[in-house]
Parts: C-alpha cells; sequence; structure tokens
C-alpha cells in the first residue's frame, strides 16, 4: 500500500465496530476504506489543480521557455496526482478481489460474505478507475452488525446513497 506513504487519511477507528466478521476479512477491509479515502483524495487534488492552471506573471517579461516549463510543472502534478489516484483504485480493487478468497460455499449469507459482496456491488473495482464508486466505501463510520442486516444488493444501494452517487430513489448513478 505504497501509495498512502504520499498521503494517509486520518481515520477515527473507533467509530468502526468488527461485530461478527472475521479477523482477516476485517483486515482487508480496513484497507479498502483506507485506499478509498486516498483514492477520493486524489481525485479531489488532481481536479483542484487541473481547474487552476498556471498564469503569467504580471510585471516581469516571461520567456516562452519559461511559460512552457511553468506548464510543464502544472501538467506534471497533474499526472502524479492521477498516478496516486489510480494506484490507490487498483490497490482498492486487490484488497477487494483478496476478501473473496478468504470465502467459501460454507460462508454463504454470513457477515463475511455481505461485507465481500456489498462492496463489490457498491464500489464496482471491476470498471476502469474513472467509473468505479470508490466514494462509496469510504467510510468515517462502521458498525457491522448494523450494516449488514439486508441483502448485499440493498447493503450496496444503500452505500452508494448515503455517498451521494445514486439518487435517494430511482436507478443507480455511475
Amino acid at each position: 500500500m505504497d501509495v498512502l506513504e504520499f498521503w494517509r487519511p486520518t481515520i477515527n477507528w473507533t467509530g468502526f465496530d468488527q461485530g461478527p466478521i472475521s479477523d482477516a476479512m476485517w483486515n482487508h477491509f480496513r484497507n479498502v476504506v483506507m485506499l478509498c479515502h486516498a483514492c477520493e483524495h486524489w481525485k479531489a487534488a488532481s481536479n483542484a489543480t487541473r481547474l487552476a492552471p498556471p498564469r503569467s506573471y504580471v510585471g516581469m517579461p516571461e520567456s516562452k521557455g519559461d511559460q512552457k516549463r511553468r506548464k510543464s510543472e502544472w501538467k506534471r502534478s497533474i499526472d502524479v496526482q492521477d498516478g496516486h489516484m489510480h494506484r490507490a483504485a487498483f490497490l482498492a480493487g486487490e484488497q477487494i478481489a483478496l476478501m473473496s478468497y478468504l470465502l467459501t460455499d460454507d460462508d454463504k449469507d454470513t457477515s463475511d460474505w455481505k461485507l465481500y459482496f456489498s462492496l463489490r456491488g457498491a464500489v464496482a473495482h471491476q470498471l476502469p478507475h474513472d467509473q468505479a464508486r470508490y466514494r462509496a466505501a469510504a467510510f468515517k463510520s462502521f458498525h457491522a452488525a448494523q450494516e449488514l442486516e439486508n441483502d448485499p444488493a440493498d447493503i450496496a444501494l444503500r452505500w452508494l446513497r448515503q455517498s451521494g452517487l445514486a439518487q435517494k430513489t430511482g436507478p443507480v448513478r455511475t
């Protein structure tokens, strides 16, 4: 999880309750939450940088080379931020995929099973990174016993609505 060396979310883990989720599944879930926060952070940073293109200096003549250098630095900053965002998204998707290896046929309808399938449905990590919905798993608090009461499709839809990625009524937006 090398991308967390560049920016690590400050998450108050006391607002998270593992409940009946196994320790191995819970560790992957915590990693997913951190990486989803990182993905959203870098997406916002990249968008903010894009919206603030380099301005020319007032009062001093600037050569074409200086203008080009300034614009190149601005583009490089965007590329670095996009790289961090894509890396965080990739690692979050990888963590969700690793969760599947912890499940067996005997786990159907357990909390681990519901957590995995809910995350998979809400995040849609198989899509290209710019279409996946990492904000749905960027939780600020999580109480497993309450969150995992329904079937995975309903849980995923609730998480999408809470994150603003789906309308309160109607179809899911991507």
